[in-house]
């Protein structure tokens, strides 16, 4: 069974949404622009739009439906390329005139009239995503968001209205019929779906991302440690050759009760860190010391068998 992808959670999710019908007119016009072929059917001119899901075209048939006065047929074709191995798609026959200058299609209209309010504006750049958009999955190392389209104008005008809401995207030609409008920050990217109301999987995506982060500060503090564990050894093995060496000298004699109290603990704990040491001299030897205070002795230790 094939295994839902983040994509499709998401236009789920904006599928299940209730649109007034100002905003419904919105996200028609903007999956239009990106996904309309006009093609002739017994002498008839139909809008012909295609989707991989079957519950995006049952979506824009409803809402053809509950806006016009057409004719709507719903098809399913066998397409081996598509990752479900199908193309739906609805055919839409009526006044087009009309729904043209309704939907500010072809030049007929404002899109700026059309998107007036700020809830039109977030339904349109929804109808862009269902259209054409897609995004990673939460298991990928990284995170992108992009929408796709063969209209440069199309994309261009949802840039400027993303960057209206503080999403900055970046617009970029994919190939000679395609371009692309998208997202790799990850706080953009959860803007972007708070805005088309996609908060499900806003949250699913934050709780992903919070959880990826905490995976890598984890990781990130073993590697320290075990980079602290080897660089003490290190130091660890150094300084016992410097004790042993020192030990058969005469300048052994001479040192303080302190000093020698550090050197045997480095004999006996040649990995420990100095933090550690500190601990064990009080424990010890009932000395008490600070770390500045070993490090010191450790330079001396250095200094005298090199001497």
């Amino acid at each position: 069974m094939r295994k839902e992808t983040f994509s499709e959670k998401v236009k789920k999710e904006i599928c299940s949404l209730i649109f007034e019908d100002h905003c419904l007119k919105a996200l028609l016009s903007s999956f239009i622009s990106n996904r309309l072929t006009v093609v002739l059917k017994a002498n008839e001119f139909t809008w012909r739009l295609t989707s991989q899901f079957p519950f995006i075209v049952e979506f824009l048939a409803n809402a053809f439906k509950n806006l016009y006065d057409v004719k709507v047929n719903t098809t399913l074709a066998k397409n081996a390329t598509n990752i479900n191995g199908q193309t739906n798609y609805i055919e839409v026959t009526g006044n087009f005139e009309q729904i043209e200058n309704d939907l500010c299609l072809n030049g007929k209209g404002n899109i700026d009239e059309l998107c007036q309010l700020q809830c039109c504006k977030r339904a349109y750049i929804a109808g862009a995503f269902l259209a054409g958009g897609s995004i990673n999955s939460l298991e990928s190392k990284s995170y992108h968001l992009e929408i796709r389209s063969s209209n440069w104008e199309y994309l261009f005008y949802q840039q400027k209205m993303l960057i209206s809401f503080g999403i900055y995207p970046v617009l970029t030609k994919h190939s000679k019929k395609q371009y692309i409008l998208y997202l790799k920050k990850v706080n953009q990217i959860s803007d972007f779906l708070k805005l088309i109301n996609a908060g499900n999987c806003m949250l699913a995506f934050e709780d992903n991302k919070i959880s990826k982060d905490a995976s890598m500060s984890i990781t990130r503090w073993n590697n320290l440690d075990i980079s602290n564990i080897n660089k003490s050894t290190q130091t660890g093995v150094k300084q016992i050759k410097q004790i042993k060496k020192l030990q058969t000298s005469i300048l052994w004699k001479k040192q303080s009760k302190k000093f020698k109290a550090f050197c045997q603990l480095r004999l006996d704990n040649p990995s420990s860190s100095l933090s550690e040491l500190v601990g064990l001299m009080q424990e010890q030897y009932n000395i008490k010391t600070t770390k500045p205070g070993l490090n010191h002795l450790a330079r001396k230790l250095d200094k005298l068998s090199k001497e």
